[in-house]
């Protein structure tokens, strides 16, 4: 009896087995396909690109090589195509610049809203070129690229920007995932109404627009929902700087002039496709309070895109900036207090994220950027860029990744991350540069310095910490831009000599250095091209001149 029963289980045990090989098995079938929303523009929206397009864009500043055109600014790539999740996803496209080949090139973009990431969410971008080598950047999101034949594979496991750069790097035909979180914009539309009233909220549905501008003295919040395209007509015609001192009083797109608790949010796109350069400003706020921008997308911006002055306790998230124009600055905070800058990208023809003082009236002070993405191919991605007419002080740039920079038309003005007085002369003090990444830059990785002319400058409590950065160029801290005659710099050499070496007399000597200015700079776990600094390797990593104070 026993050997019977041996025997039976013996028979079920393999027809378990059997069942298992030959029987669905509900337990291990497939991941189920995350819910997202990919972003679809309205076809009145998209322009037919042509490859003529590309010689249009120039290194130029003058008006005509900056103009506007009677057409929207956003295309269909003609380079990429993209599934996610076995999903065909529209790939679009927008201008921007190259100065290797010193001419335009695409900028192609992918949008979607995740509900739930589960695990992951799979997103593959077919090219019509073979490909050789991929990278996904920034690196902080961890995320590798498979490559097979034409086609780029990777798994997406948080909100962010994912760009992948193919075949050495390859600005000619960069793609943009944007993994943005899903939101029932009807609920938050619905809670606007609640907390400031119906009618003073203004609303732009899925569709395109077109408007000389938006008026915002009738509301106090403006939402723009998925798909929405506004773009800015064409008015007056600026062919040289006399034209745009004319028009510098016009109001901005959007301007917000003396508000508290204004809001911006949704998900729109602003076009500026048409204006021609310096026509009119898209985005203005100042002497404002409590406000909050976040969620819009910006196409060949006009002039500097957003400015911000003499505000305080306010907020941009989730801006992403397109263009190639010169003086299109993404995100200038300009005599601000208490402002935090969060999650943009910028890819824009001049610098990226700055802050300035642009006049005597407003000092800066309290100023955050974080998680930001800056990838400059005419200018500057990060730091305090030109203007410092009142002081300046504690302002931090963490968690920022510059992705490619390769403006290099002169090493003694640009760099990915900066701290560089031009005009005026007040004192800056603490400013932070942390956990920052430079994928590739064909020039100098960061720069500190007092423009010639400028004198009792001083600079103080400047740190970049845990900054990592592959460089063409050394990286600058001086005292001076450049010398302008041999005596000058044979003046500084001596004195750098001397104060090495006699430290307490230093003030006996100080005369050799003119200007006057002085420079304090620490930098702390810094790693250049694979090595990190230190002061034995100093000299090979960063140019020096004057009486700056550099430590570790």
């Amino acid at each position: 009896m026993k050997k019977i029963k041996i025997i039976l289980n013996s028979v079920l045990s393999l027809c378990i087995i059997v069942s298992a090989l030959f029987v669905p098995h509900t337990v291990c079938s497939a991941k189920e396909a995350p819910s997202f929303e990919p972003l679809v523009y309205p076809e009145s929206a998209v322009t037919d690109f042509s490859k003529e397009m590309l010689d249009r864009v120039s290194t130029g500043a003058d008006y005509i090589s900056n103009c506007g055109y009677d057409e929207s600014g956003l295309y269909m790539s003609p380079y990429w195509s993209c599934k996610i999740s076995g999903k065909d996803v529209p790939v679009y496209a927008v201008m921007s610049y190259d100065e290797d080949v010193n001419r335009g090139v695409l900028q192609s973009i992918v949008t979607i809203f995740v509900e739930d990431f589960a695990d992951g969410i799979d997103i593959r971008l077919d090219s019509v070129s073979q490909i050789d080598s991929a990278v996904i950047l920034p690196s902080r999101l961890g995320v590798f690229a498979d490559v097979k034949d034409n086609s780029v594979s990777f798994t997406a496991t948080k909100t962010g920007a994912y760009t992948c750069l193919i075949n050495g790097d390859s600005l000619s035909d960069a793609v943009t995932v944007f993994v943005k979180e899903y939101t029932d914009e009807n609920a938050e539309i619905d809670e606007y109404k609640e907390r400031y009233g119906e009618d003073r909220v203004k609303v732009f549905p899925a569709g395109f627009y077109e408007t000389e501008y938006i008026d915002t003295s009738d509301c106090d919040v403006i939402y723009f929902c998925r798909g929405s395209y506004v773009s800015a007509k064409h008015v007056y015609d600026v062919r040289s700087d006399e034209d745009a001192v004319a028009l510098s009083a016009n109001k901005a797109f959007i301007d917000i002039y003396s508000r508290e608790n204004f809001v911006i949010d949704g998900s729109g796109t602003l076009d500026f496709n048409r204006l021609d350069r310096k026509e009119r400003r898209p985005v203005n706020i100042s002497l404002s309070k409590n406000c909050s921008l976040s969620g819009l997308t910006f196409i060949n911006p006009s002039d500097w895109t957003v400015t911000v002055y003499a505000t305080s306790d306010s907020t941009i998230n989730d801006f992403a900036i397109f263009g190639y124009r010169t003086n299109s600055d993404a995100i200038n905070i300009c005599g601000c207090e208490n402002m935090k800058i969060t999650d943009c990208f910028a890819r824009n023809g001049d610098d990226c994220f700055s802050v300035k003082t642009t006049n005597a009236d407003f000092d800066a002070r309290n100023i955050t950027f974080e998680n930001c993405i800056g990838w400059s191919n005419k200018c500057r991605c990060f730091g305090i860029t030109g203007e410092v007419y009142a002081p300046i002080e504690n302002i931090t740039f963490t968690d920022c990744d510059v992705l490619y920079r390769n403006a290099t038309w002169d090493n003694n003005k640009v760099a990915s991350l900066t701290v560089t007085v031009e005009t005026g002369g007040a004192p800056i003090n603490n400013v932070l540069f942390e956990d920052i990444e430079i994928y590739r830059d064909d020039g100098r990785a960061f720069y500190c310095t007092v423009n010639n002319g400028i004198e009792n400058c001083k600079i103080s409590g400047i740190v970049f910490k845990n900054v990592t950065y592959t460089s063409a160029e050394r990286s600058k801290i001086a005292t001076r831009q450049s010398f302008e005659s041999g005596a000058e710099e044979f003046n500084a050499f001596i004195y750098r000599v001397l104060r090495f070496f006699l430290p307490s007399l230093e003030e006996n000597f100080s005369h050799l250095i003119s200007g006057n200015n002085d420079v304090e700079v620490k930098l702390e776990n810094v790693v250049a091209n694979g090595k990190k600094m230190n002061r034995f390797n100093l000299n090979f990593n960063v140019e020096t001149a004057g009486n700056e104070n550099i430590s570790f």
